[in-house]
C-alpha cells in the first residue's frame, strides 16, 4: 500500500515538475545554406577555390549542450537549450555558409560534403577553436581561433598563411542572445 502512494506522489512531482519548467529549446548555429541542392546539381561545372576541413573544438565544447562559463574554472550545460547538432559540426557548416556568402556560391566544399573531392580545391582551410563559448556573469561571448590556409602538395598541406585571432561579442542573457552573438562571432572570423 505504501508503494502505491509513494509511487503515485513521485508521479504526480514529475507531471508537476515537467509543466513548471520551461521548454527546452534546440537551437541550429547560423543559415543552413539555402541553395544546397542547386549548389550540388551544378558544383561539378565550377572548381571550388577552398576545402574546409571539419573545424576543431575544444572536447567539452564537442557536444550538443549550450555550454556556458559560470567562472574561470567552471562551465555548466544550459538548463533551457542545447544545439540540434554536435557543436564540431553546427561550426562547420556556419563557417561554410559565411565563407559562400564571400566568395561564391559552389565555391567552398565541406569536407563531409557528398560531392567534396579533397583534390578538387586548390586551397584547403583548417580552423582550431581555443575558445567558443558565452560567460554568464557579464555576458559577453568570446571565440578565440587559430586557423591554416594551405595548398595542397601531394598527400602534405603546405601553410600559405597561419593566423590567429580573438572577437568578443556582447551575448545578453538569454539563450537566445548566446546563440546570436556566437553566429556573429563565426560570421566575423569568415571575414
Amino acid at each position: 500500500m505504501s508503494f502505491r502512494i509513494g509511487g503515485s506522489l513521485l508521479a504526480a512531482a514529475l507531471a508537476l515538475g515537467a509543466c513548471s519548467s520551461s521548454p527546452l529549446r534546440t537551437y541550429v548555429l547560423g543559415a543552413e545554406r539555402s541553395d544546397r541542392v542547386a549548389t550540388e546539381a551544378w558544383v561539378g561545372a565550377v572548381t571550388p577555390a577552398l576545402l574546409l576541413r571539419r573545424v576543431t573544438v575544444p572536447r567539452y565544447l564537442d557536444t550538443t549542450d549550450l555550454v556556458v562559463r559560470l567562472s574561470p574554472g567552471e562551465t555548466a550545460a544550459s538548463a533551457g537549450g542545447r544545439w540540434a547538432e554536435r557543436l564540431s559540426d553546427g561550426v562547420t557548416r556556419a563557417l561554410a555558409t559565411a565563407l559562400e556568402r564571400r566568395v561564391g556560391t559552389g565555391q567552398v566544399l565541406r569536407l563531409d560534403d557528398a560531392v567534396a573531392d579533397a583534390a578538387a580545391a586548390p586551397r584547403e582551410l583548417l580552423v582550431d577553436l581555443h575558445t567558443f563559448e558565452c560567460t554568464l556573469s557579464d555576458g559577453t561571448c568570446r571565440l578565440e581561433a587559430r586557423w591554416l590556409v594551405g595548398t595542397r602538395r601531394s598527400l602534405r598541406l603546405e601553410p600559405t598563411r597561419v593566423c590567429h585571432g580573438t572577437w568578443i561579442e556582447a551575448g545578453g542573457a538569454t539563450n537566445e542572445h548566446y546563440v546570436a552573438a556566437l553566429a556573429r562571432l563565426l560570421d566575423r572570423l569568415a571575414e
